[in-house]
């Protein structure tokens, strides 16, 4: 048996192309090609990568976007922007930051050079909210894509948001 539906999608001329990439050859691809490019930390190699904290600073993503931005040229602006996110709900901010780094084994990196991660988000619903919107501000990310595990996380950060 064959499924067939009566009303199709219309996506004209063609679905949405979504490349992610974390290198320049690829990110410059992804300019060029896609129409929703995901911004990953740091190229992937293999099995042995690693999350490295200088990957997720400002700076780094700051690199990528001019990338981006070079290869992309006048359709840059129509490019939707995503990235993978981490979201971690606390009262206990800094004690929670800290227990992330030791996690991650980002040795050397501090709780403020953490909290300035565009995609590290660490604090109480509305102190998210508040990076959320100036870091989708700063960086023009049109969404952040996360994990399965930070869903209950999500709906208490929604529940806090004022009203638009």
């Amino acid at each position: 048996d064959s499924l067939h539906l009566s009303i199709m999608p219309i996506q004209q001329p063609r679905p949405p192309l979504v490349i992610g990439g974390g290198g320049p050859k690829m990110l410059a691809l992804a300019a060029r090609r896609a129409d929703i490019v995901g911004i990953l930390p740091a190229p992937i190699r293999g099995d042995d990568d690693t999350d490295d904290a200088a990957d997720r600073s400002p700076a780094a993503l700051d690199a990528k976007l001019d990338v981006l931005k070079a290869a992309a040229g006048a359709r840059f602006q129509e490019l939707e922007l995503s990235t993978f996110a981490t979201f971690v709900l606390t009262s206990q901010r800094r004690r929670d930051t800290e227990s992330l780094i030791g996690q991650r084994g980002w040795t050397g990196t501090t709780c403020e050079e953490v909290w300035a991660m565009p995609s590290v988000f660490i604090g109480s619903p509305e102190q998210i909210h508040e990076d959320l919107q100036a870091r989708q501000s700063r960086y023009g990310l049109s969404y952040f894509v996360t994990s399965d595990r930070d869903l209950d996380h999500l709906a208490r950060i929604i529940e806090h948001s004022p009203p638009e």
